[in-house]
């Protein structure tokens, strides 16, 4: 396990932080790390009032809760699994429960019960795909920490080159792609982007939808072509992860009702989706809303927060609605800012 970490980081395919060391301490492979981290960059981007830091160490320090956690994952996702899944999935996610029981600390509760709340709300991933890039769509309507609104449907992003969030909600919703330059909280700026959008939408299609993406290997000091180039290649990166996710789309005469195929490898948890998405999708494809869970709550503290404090699955925040900014756009690749794809 060490060796293929080792490799991974060395040849770019693995980031090197603090979660790494989750590759001895929980004996996992730097994929099942990978899929950690990635929420983990998933609960920050969310408003996580816990540093990223912290949130490697309440998993290093409670390897039997991260081990079922990556367990119960696995159950839920792993297309190469046989026999009755329902039954590995309960049988997973009662020893995630039961290992929470042994957790000390609130704070390390919060978080690892704000990592099962996220599976629990994965609805498929592409983690068996065997891309580098790793896509999950999500319910934040089933997500405790998600701020309001919560749309319908999100797929998070992530990769060594790139993060990013698509937002949708509804089935069928309009919007367009952003390359964005800030990386502690490109989802909130995406957010109050899609509310806005949802306003110009309404005498158009019923819902708004929006996408951003953070490139994370913008070559310091560059010129701007090298800048556009690597941002260029941030966003087919992002794009392919949308699609990996999308069901494929067979070519047929128009009007014929020929359903679209499964991708290879990617579990479906919530039903059927859509035969036809539009393209003005965003390429996210559809999935009925289906029941969650039981979600467990995690243990609080005994002081009561103040009114202005938000509770979450992660712990206590305040918090208050992004502000809608809208600002003038060019189509120059110059600019971060740049809004790309439909609009």
């Amino acid at each position: 396990m060490f060796k293929e970490a080792y490799r991974a980081v060395l040849t770019g395919r693995a980031e090197s932080d603090v979660f790494s060391r989750l590759v001895l301490t929980l004996r996992l492979s730097i994929r099942q790390v990978t899929v950690l981290r990635a929420y983990a960059k998933y609960m920050r981007q969310l408003g996580s009032v816990h540093s990223y830091d912290f949130l490697a160490e309440a998993l290093d320090d409670h390897p039997q809760a991260g081990r079922a956690l990556m367990s119960y994952f696995t159950a839920r996702f792993d297309p190469r699994l046989s026999g009755p899944r329902e039954n590995a999935e309960a049988a997973c996610r009662g020893a995630v429960l039961e290992a929470l029981e042994n957790v000390a600390t609130l704070d390390a509760d919060r978080v690892l019960s704000g990592f099962l709340n996220l599976i629990d709300s994965t609805d498929r991933t592409s983690l068996y795909q065997g891309h580098e890039r790793i896509s999950f769509k999500l319910r934040p309507q089933a997500i405790t920490s998600a701020p309001q609104p919560r749309p319908a449907h999100e797929i998070w992003v992530y990769s060594t080159e790139v993060e990013g969030s698509h937002l949708r909600y509804d089935a069928i919703s309009r919007g367009g792609l952003r390359w964005s330059d800030r990386v502690e909280d490109f989802r909130t700026e995406v957010l109050g982007l899609v509310k806005a959008q949802m306003a110009k939408n309404a005498v158009i299609v019923p819902s708004g939808a929006k996408g951003a993406f953070y490139p994370k290997r913008l070559p310091e000091n560059g010129s701007r072509e090298e800048i556009q180039e690597a941002g260029r290649e941030a966003y087919k990166t992002f794009i392919r992860a949308l699609l990996d996710l999308t069901d494929k789309q067979v070519r047929t005469p128009l009007r014929s009702q020929t359903p679209g195929m499964e991708r290879q490898r990617v579990l479906r948890t919530s039903g059927q989706q859509s035969p036809t998405p539009t393209m003005s999708s965003a390429m996210t494809g559809t999935i009925p809303t289906s029941s969650s869970p039981p979600t467990r709550e995690p243990r609080r503290s005994q002081t009561p927060p103040t009114e202005s404090a938000r509770s979450t699955g992660i712990g206590w925040e305040t918090h208050s609605p992004p502000a809608v900014r809208l600002t003038t756009t060019t189509k120059s690749w110059g600019s971060p800012h740049e809004v790309l794809g439909s609009r």
